[in-house]
């Protein structure tokens, strides 16, 4: 009887150990992936199957410390920057390292494009056009539509020219594709004289990145046929929508 009574104890021990999760230290570091330096004040979401979401922030160290319960393949980190500055992204982390004990992953984070500064280089375009519009002493009113015979601008060829240009020339931002943005862009913009494109503007936006790019692609297309008032040249303002959809 006293046997037994040890086996089944024994037993019993080993059954409890078998079911014991270990628990690890996990290191998160987020460093920029340009300079490998750390970034501080970045909001991590740690989940997992077995364990509870965690909520925390990056220190000056650029690091953010927790207890794991689980697999290290089971981590997932969500990454969100309120500055701007990096892309925010959900990412499955199965890349997880076991050194001493401790489970260590790293994040390099993508700084974003700065629009003010990509948007000002098409103001540049505006200023050099209006300086050059000055200088010829071209009337640079908007025609606003008070004439007896009106000819509308259009692009060369025609509305089916221009969409084979879009198709052809727009270059869809890997950050659009990655957050999935898609949706249709709203712009106004005018036909100078001489047919060239300047002063577009976002009516109504979908993000920065997709914004940007249709911009991009009204002041990179070949110059219209000018539209003209009584057979004389005016500056006429034209509006587009440009739609963005992934596959």
């Amino acid at each position: 009887m006293k046997r037994l009574f040890v086996f089944i104890m024994m037993s019993m021990w080993g059954v409890g150990n078998v079911h014991a999760a270990k628990i690890h230290e996990l290191q998160i570091s987020v460093i920029d992936k340009e300079s490998g330096n750390p970034v501080q004040g970045i909001r991590l979401v740690v989940s997992g199957h077995t364990t509870q979401k965690a909520v925390c922030f990056t220190d000056a160290n650029g690091r953010s410390i927790h207890q794991w319960e689980g697999s290290r393949k089971d981590i997932r980190i969500a990454v969100e920057d309120t500055s701007g500055v990096y892309r925010n992204t959900n990412r499955y982390l199965a890349k997880a390292e076991l050194r001493k004990g401790k489970i260590h992953v790293k994040i390099s984070l993508r700084r974003l494009p700065d629009y003010s500064v990509l948007f000002a280089e098409f103001r540049e375009i505006d200023r050099e056009i209006d300086e050059r519009n000055r200088t010829n002493g071209v009337d640079i009113t908007v025609f606003d539509g008070d004439c007896e015979r009106f000819d509308d601008p259009e692009f060369s060829g025609g509305v089916a020219a221009m969409q084979q240009y879009i198709a052809g020339n727009v270059e869809y931002p890997h950050e659009a594709i990655e957050m999935n943005e898609q949706g249709r862009v709203y712009l106004s913009f005018i036909i100078e004289m001489d047919g060239t494109i300047s002063h577009v503007k976002v009516e109504r936006g979908v993000s920065d990145t997709l914004d940007y790019e249709a911009v991009r692609l009204l002041y990179r297309m070949p110059k219209w046929i000018f539209g003209s008032c009584s057979g004389e040249p005016v500056r006429t303002k034209g509006r587009l929508p440009i739609s963005f959809t992934l596959n």
